[in-house]
């Protein structure tokens, strides 16, 4: 990418920030979304070398999106890959003291996306014809709904005696 480029996408879309990067993090997780000035090349002097696929060893790589996720908070780029790869992620953290308002809620979440399925399902076989984009939307809703049904499993064992 180019200084030209950079500036226009900025000014055409600088609003809406990236889904996976964006400036330090500051108050809250993603407090600084809209902040693109870490693509700012005149900010950012080596950007266009570290970013550069020309250049050897200068791609973005598993270690850089890791660091990307832990510090934003946001596991877009985790979900995206492990559904290319035909596999979901599943966050297993940790509920000690769950109360069991949380707990009822993630139960009622976990049907939720039961029926977020159900109604994508519903929607691709109701004119007989199933397209790849109607399966792809299925397929999303069902690790939506696996990724719940295990959140609500850990809050249960965080409670089990």
């Amino acid at each position: 990418m180019n200084e030209k480029d950079f500036y226009s996408i900025k000014k055409k879309l600088g609003y809406c920030g990236s889904w996976a990067i964006w400036s330090e993090v500051k108050d809250t997780p993603k407090s600084n979304m809209g902040d693109l000035s870490l693509l700012d090349p005149s900010i950012n002097k080596n950007l266009l070398n570290e970013v550069n696929p020309n250049v050897a060893g200068s791609k973005f790589g598993l270690l850089d999106a890791a660091r990307v996720m832990s510090a934003t908070y946001d596991y877009s780029i985790l979900h995206a890959l492990g559904m290319h790869l035909n596999h979901t992620c599943i966050y297993l953290g940790d509920y000690a003291g769950v109360a069991d308002a949380e707990l009822l809620e993630t139960y009622a979440n976990f049907h939720r996306e039961v029926g977020d399925m159900a109604k994508e399902v519903s929607a691709a076989l109701a004119d007989r014809v199933v397209t790849h984009d109607e399966v792809q939307r299925i397929k999303k809703e069902g690790a939506e709904m696996i990724r719940m049904h295990f959140a609500f499993i850990a809050r249960l064992e965080a409670i089990a005696e």
